[in-house]
């Protein structure tokens, strides 16, 4: 594949990839390739609550395999955001619940927020 591009490229008079380049384009192929799944398994009609738990563990494994640099950052970015997802719907159960006084929640809420 990479031969065609390359081969492409010259037709057109442009700067092939050198082996770094072709590198960091297959990172971003296996990265984006485990991402494309994940998206798939959650967007199923039949989906419910239990999948995202383990689509997540999956995505994160398939991240931690290949080792490289630019799948660690997007293992990295991808708890992060799932981490400040899940504290923001615990906010939101804590802010539901019957029987808490609003001074209390907005204390909670307070708490939480500063630790994210």
């Amino acid at each position: 594949m990479i031969n065609c591009i390359n081969k492409a490229l010259f037709e057109l008079g442009q700067e092939q990839f050198d082996s770094v380049s072709i590198k960091v384009l297959k990172e971003i192929m296996q990265v984006l390739e485990s991402i494309k799944l994940v998206v798939k398994e959650l967007s199923k009609t039949n989906s419910n609550l239990l999948i995202p738990e383990g689509v997540f563990v999956f995505s994160v494994n398939k991240l931690q395999q290949p080792g490289t640099d630019l799948a660690n950052e997007m293992m990295h970015a991808l708890k992060s955001r799932i981490n400040k997802k899940r504290k923001i719907l615990y906010l939101y159960c804590i802010f539901c619940k019957v029987g808490t006084s609003h001074i209390h929640r907005t204390i909670i809420i307070l708490h939480i927020l500063q630790k994210a």
